[in-house]
């Protein structure tokens, strides 16, 4: 069985799909669920007075842990496990760490939804407008958006290298090309393939799976056909698992170009996997 193992539900601040909805949906499919409930802390007390990546101006993003895992324990089971996706910031490094270990989660994706604190989403609603990565992502100069991802990738990276392995695949690598106004034109392999590649050897190293994200964005129509270079270029990496993931936030979403992570992890020669217990099991 082929697993969606990246879905936010209603208890996630910004989803409103019941669980029940859910797991019945991708069990039509024929596809297993891992719920990946949000935990990107801003303003956390337990936060390094060190670190200067804290996100800014936009509060945390959590998922609700009164009702959660407490409410979906009797949804567990064969085709359905619980877990968390994490913001990687240095910040909160020591707090996400102890909080995916507070539980016996199936399974921790960990992703960058920032640079130098500045929530990508948000900077590119025009939300952060005077913060320095803002002007740069919207900007109209080629080199200065080029720059701005180089940042990201790079700042990716050293979260991967900070981080350890208190998760279990690395999430949406191309999470900024689903918001920069130019992404299509830019975001592809042969444009970045140092920062990138620096980026995959440290997630192989950490023998972490890396998620074969399948959102797709109009602004990026290229998004399989990059995935699949970033695939190989993991496998050669030393890389060897891989994780499919939809990010869906509704139904209509969940599962979607599942068939396209099938033959990307195919062609590039990694295993397609999902986690129970924290332990990989090859999907068939």
């Amino acid at each position: 069985m082929f697993f969606d193992s990246h879905v936010h539900s209603y208890v996630s601040p910004d989803s409103e799909m019941h669980p029940e909805e859910a797991v019945a949906a991708l069990k039509k499919m024929g596809l297993g669920i891992a719920f990946t409930e949000h935990a990107d802390y801003a303003t956390h007390e337990e936060a390094d007075p060190d670190a200067t990546d804290a996100p800014r101006g936009i509060g945390d993003f959590v998922v609700d842990f009164e009702r959660y895992p407490k409410e979906y324990e009797k949804f567990r089971g064969e085709g359905v496990m619980l877990g968390l996706e994490f913001g990687l910031t240095k910040a909160y490094a020591k707090l996400n760490e102890k909080i995916a270990n507070s539980y016996d989660y199936d399974f921790i994706l960990g992703g960058v939804h920032c640079i130098d604190g500045v929530e990508i989403y948000h900077a590119s609603k025009g939300l952060l407008p005077n913060e320095p990565i803002t002007q740069q992502m919207t900007s109209d100069d080629t080199e200065t958006v080029m720059n701005c991802i180089q940042q990201y990738l790079k700042y990716s990276r050293e979260m991967v290298e900070f981080n350890g392995n208190f998760y279990d695949s690395f999430a949406h690598m191309a999470y900024f090309a689903r918001y920069a106004p130019k992404p299509s034109e830019l975001c592809v392999y042969e444009n970045f393939r140092r920062e990138i590649d620096a980026l995959l050897k440290a997630i192989a190293e950490r023998e972490l799976a890396f998620e074969i994200n399948t959102y797709r964005y109009k602004n990026y129509p290229s998004a399989a056909h990059e995935m699949l270079k970033c695939c190989r270029s993991f496998k050669r990496l030393g890389g060897k698992y891989c994780t499919f993931g939809s990010d869906a936030h509704k139904v209509s979403n969940l599962g979607r170009n599942i068939d396209d992570a099938i033959y990307i992890a195919r062609e590039s020669g990694l295993i397609p996997v999902y986690f129970k217990e924290r332990k990989p099991i090859r999907c068939e």
